[in-house]
């Protein structure tokens, strides 16, 4: 088994991040790209929405901003300096009211 499997669409959207970060960080991971039906099927047992992250030992992550951070912590690339760390969040949380107003646009 990989260290992490994205489970998320077959096109780029809020799982880019957490494949650019994984790729960067060299470790084993995959991606399965799911069509609509597909994922009208799994939601029926999963809830939530996508992307979501398994980890090796089994553990699921889920809602994208969160499980990103948690990948960049895990793989070094969140900064442990606590105001370089409140300015990462504050760009992420900038650039997703952004993204979310322009999928509410569509």
């Amino acid at each position: 088994m990989k260290d992490y499997t994205i489970t998320y669409f077959g096109f780029h959207g809020r799982a880019s991040a957490m494949c650019m970060m994984l790729a960067k960080a060299d470790v084993s991971w995959e991606k399965k790209a799911l069509t609509f039906p597909q994922w009208g099927e799994l939601k029926k047992t999963q809830g939530g929405g996508l992307p979501v992250v398994h980890l090796k030992d089994g553990t699921m992550l889920s809602e994208s901003v969160p499980t990103a951070k948690c990948i960049a912590k895990m793989n070094g690339f969140y900064p442990e300096d606590p105001l370089l760390a409140h300015r990462c969040d504050y760009t992420v949380n900038a650039f997703t009211e952004a993204n979310n107003a322009l999928f509410d646009s569509i």
